[in-house]
C-alpha cells in the first residue's frame, strides 16, 4: 500500500502540475476471427475459423499533456461460441493523440487471457469438465471521435496471437485472433 501511494505521489501529482489524469470508462461490441492450431498428445490439430462476438466493456487511464495522452487500457468479455463459455480479459498500454474532436491511438495489449471450462469425452465415453485459460498478446489501433465533451465513439482493431496454455489436454496452441470493437466511450479529465 505504500508503495502505490508513493508511485500515485511521486508520478502523478508532478505531472498533474502541467497535465490531467484521464479516465474513459467505454461499452464496446466486439466481433473477432478466430483461427489457428493446437497440439494434443503429439498430433496437431488445425482449428476452424470461427466468430467471436459480444460486448466488451473497459475502461483507459492515463495521463495527458497538451495533445497526447498515454496510460493503461483495460477490457473484459464474456462470448458464448458452440456452447462453450469463454470469459476474456485485456490489459495493455496505450499512446493517443488529439486532434480537436478527433483521437487515434495505438496501443500493446501486454496480457489478453481467455478462460473456459471445456467438456471433453474419454477414452471410456466419460464426460470430463477440464477449467483452463490461454493467454496471448498483440497490438492494438484505434480511432475516436468526441460527438459531445464526454461522449465520444471510438472504432479499434486488434490483432491478437495465443501461444500459451493451462489445459492439461493441450501440449501447445498457436491462435490468431483479429477483430474490431466499436464502442462508446465517456472521457473524463480531471
Amino acid at each position: 500500500m505504500r508503495l502505490l501511494f508513493w508511485l500515485t505521489f511521486t508520478l502523478v501529482l508532478p505531472f498533474s502540475a502541467f497535465g490531467e489524469v484521464i479516465l474513459e470508462p467505454y461499452l464496446g461490441y466486439a466481433s473477432l476471427k478466430q483461427s489457428g492450431s493446437v497440439t494434443i498428445s503429439g498430433i496437431d490439430v488445425d482449428l476452424d475459423e470461427q466468430s467471436v462476438k459480444g460486448f466488451m466493456p473497459g475502461a483507459r487511464l492515463g495521463l495527458t499533456w497538451k495533445k497526447i495522452a498515454f496510460g493503461i487500457d483495460f477490457s473484459t468479455a464474456e462470448f458464448d461460441v458452440d456452447g462453450t463459455n469463454y470469459r476474456m480479459s485485456n490489459l495493455g498500454a496505450f499512446l493517443m493523440g488529439k486532434f480537436n474532436k478527433f483521437r487515434m491511438w495505438g496501443g500493446y495489449i501486454f496480457n489478453s487471457r481467455y478462460e473456459s471450462s471445456v467438456e471433453v469425452e474419454d477414452m471410456n465415453s466419460n464426460i470430463l469438465i477440464e477449467e483452463g485459460f490461454i493467454e496471448g498478446s498483440g497490438p492494438k489501433i484505434g480511432f475516436g471521435y468526441h460527438l459531445a465533451r464526454h461522449f465520444s465513439v471510438n472504432f479499434e482493431w486488434v490483432a491478437l496471437t495465443y501461444d500459451k496454455e493451462n489445459f492439461e489436454l493441450l501440449d501447445s496452441i498457436d491462435i490468431k485472433s483479429t477483430g474490431l470493437l466499436l464502442s462508446l466511450g465517456f472521457p473524463f479529465s480531471f
